[in-house]
């Protein structure tokens, strides 16, 4: 990494960002329009995306403070967005791609409308190198969020907007191939109380239209799937009207076109093509731990195989999962005939689909699942809770569909605990285990603060089996005896609210020694684990099989004390990484654990240390991916 001198923060300025991935001559444009149109105040934040030869800022530009070059090697484009927009030193932002250009007045225009707007995203208007400058003077127009699903009219280089919009949508989808920049508008318009944006009507961008454009390179089966799948990501919450389903009917006719050209040059040209694999799947948002893995495993084949992508959207919030309504009962009827549709026109080797083990849920998958049997797909499915075999033992009907579901096909569990769910089915079972992100910094060293009072984190849903309510009453037993203890709490609400939370704190008698975070992003949460010294999670939620979040704790170094729900008896070692609790509703016994902890600092890093070594020898990314991929290359 390469930086021209250290930018101070300036909220009166903007930054431009900018991600490059070859293209070298539009370089030398670039850089000269940078240096035509940042004022004293502005910045230029750049990330070179692996680009061969390697960018390197002109010699007019090389100490210039304003100017920041980030070379981190191929990473994607939306990984290199967020890694640009985190670094920006001003509170406004302003998009630019390197084959596109500013005029002059862009920044100022920009500026002014993020100061008297900074709650939305603002678009100016765009042209054609050929049309040349223009004096026009623009309009401001209100587009509402429901435009964009009639067509996305929106030029990406032409976004402007305040940093903290990005941070609360959580920044760009990095595991898209293309459309992220439609993904991000709506996903920051669904998070909004307006749910609409700015346009500029003011030409301010000069716009590239070559054949050498970003996403030249992918394929319109590849464009139009995805569009019609971020679409459908936000469309409970924003709501368009029902008459626009008629604009996904186009991307459902070029996706046939598509894949029938497609599968006419393979029978003419006779190439061996990439096997195919039909992902159906949950996806984020909601974010929850099966959709987190779902992206994961999704990511780690479409290294090795064509994957298209069938997600399954019923619930736009925690809130709403598992409950059922005349709306998803419909939805779901609609998957289950562009599923078919799917499959007779793209003809996937596999598919792989993550599959509900009750509820209402459970009938809707095993339908589908049978559907699939019946054109005789070989299928992979990932298990990511339990409730199978509770589920067969109270009903014969339920016993007798899954084994005409499961029998002769893969079945991934997330652990040897979890064999029962599949005993019986005859189907071939796979233990992978999930895995969590490897942070930079874990607590597996000594502590300079380690003779303070204990902190101590819980991190989920506010779903009340999930124990959150046992944990607050703990910690306020054991304040009694050490009463500088402090509770962090952190999760989106469910069937608890942030009241009902802040009600229980009262009660506990810990309204100054704990604080409710409500729902935070990666960010935020990185800072909790770093900043904690206990994880506790005494969940009894039925279909918990392996939370992600025990194995992030792990992965930071914190001890865990929990429940023995799905595999955690397996995954923490009782006074080695953390303690099982022998009841999860004993608030004294989780207290106890506690005041063990917080009086032997000798004992808690001991513990550290091993919650650490036991997330790198069974839970590492590359332990997942190295499996999956085994797996696969077995069946395929």
């Amino acid at each position: 990494m390469t930086r021209s001198g250290n930018a101070s923060l300036a909220d009166d300025g903007i930054t431009i960002i900018t991600t490059i991935h070859n293209g070298q001559v539009h370089w030398p444009g670039y850089f000269a329009n940078l240096a035509e149109i940042l004022a004293p105040n502005d910045h230029a934040v750049i990330v070179d995306d692996g680009s061969v030869p390697a960018v390197c800022l002109p010699q007019t530009l090389a100490h210039d403070p304003r100017i920041t070059l980030l070379s981190l090697g191929r990473m994607g484009r939306g990984a290199a967005l967020n890694r640009a927009i985190k670094a920006a030193p001003t509170t406004n932002i302003a998009i630019q791609d390197v084959d596109d250009r500013s005029l002059p007045a862009r920044l100022s225009a920009m500026r002014d409308l993020l100061s008297r707007h900074p709650d939305h995203l603002i678009f100016c208007d765009a042209m054609s190198p050929s049309n040349g400058k223009t004096s026009k003077m623009g309009k401001i127009r209100i587009l509402k969020a429901t435009r964009l699903y009639r067509g996305n009219p929106l030029h990406h280089s032409a976004l402007a907007f305040n940093k903290r919009l990005w941070r609360d949508a959580g920044g760009y989808d990095e595991t898209l191939p293309c459309c992220l920049d439609l993904d991000f508008y709506l996903r920051v318009l669904a998070q909004s109380a307006h749910q609409s944006l700015i346009f500029y009507d003011q030409p301010l961008i000069v716009r590239h239209k070559g054949d050498d454009r970003h996403y030249q390179a992918v394929s319109a089966q590849n464009y139009h799937r995805t569009a019609l799948m971020v679409r459908n990501r936000y469309r409970a919450r924003l709501k368009p009207p029902l008459w626009m389903r008629a604009y996904d009917l186009r991307h459902y006719r070029r996706t046939l076109q598509a894949s029938r050209a497609q599968n006419r040059e393979i029978r003419q040209t006779g190439k061996l093509r990439k096997k195919h694999i039909l992902a159906l799947v949950h996806l984020p948002p909601p974010l929850h731990g099966a959709a987190i893995m779902n992206q994961r495993a999704i990511n780690v084949l479409a290294q090795h195989y064509r994957v298209s992508v069938h997600e399954l959207r019923f619930s736009h919030d925690i809130a709403t999962i598992g409950r059922s309504s005349i709306a998803k009962y419909g939805r779901a009827m609609w998957y289950g005939v562009v599923l078919l549709w799917r499959i007779l026109t793209q003809r996937p080797d596999l598919v792989y689909a993550s599959f509900a083990p009750n509820g209402p849920a459970f009938w809707r998958d095993s339908f589908y699942a049978l559907m699939l049997r019946a054109i005789r797909l070989p299928i992979v499915f990932h298990l990511h809770g339990r409730g199978l075999k509770t589920l067969r033992d109270t009903s014969w009907l339920a016993g007798f569909v899954q084994k005409r579901v499961f029998r002769y096909q893969t079945a991934i569990i997330l652990g040897p605990a979890l064999m029962p769910e599949i005993d019986g089915l005859g189907c071939h079972p796979a233990v992978i285990a999930n895995c969590a992100d490897t942070p930079e910094k874990s607590r597996n060293q000594v502590r300079e603060h380690s003779q303070r009072p204990l902190r101590i984190l819980y991190l989920s849903n506010l779903i009340r089996s999930k124990g959150v309510e046992t944990v607050i009453k703990a910690v306020g037993i054991a304040r009694q005896s050490q009463p500088d203890l402090y509770l962090d709490i952190a999760g989106a609400e469910a069937d608890l609210s942030a009241a009902d939370v802040n009600t229980l704190r009262k009660q506990a008698g810990l309204e100054t020694n704990s604080t409710y975070h409500g729902p935070v992003g990666h960010d935020e949460k990185t800072r909790l684990f770093e900043a904690c010294d206990l994880f506790v999670f005494p969940s009894r939620y039925a279909n918990e099989a392996q939370p992600l979040v025990v194995l992030e704790a792990l992965a930071h170094g914190l001890p865990v004390i929990c429940s023995d729900a799905g595999t955690l008896g397996d995954v923490i070692t009782d006074g080695q990484n953390g303690y099982i609790l022998r009841n999860a509703n004993d608030a004294d016994e989780l207290a106890g654990l506690i005041l063990k902890l917080h009086n032997n600092p000798e004992l808690r890093l001991k513990m550290a240390k091993a919650a650490h070594e036991t997330f790198r020898a069974a839970f590492d990314p590359d332990i997942f991916e190295s499996r999956l991929t085994a797996l696969f290359e077995r069946l395929l």
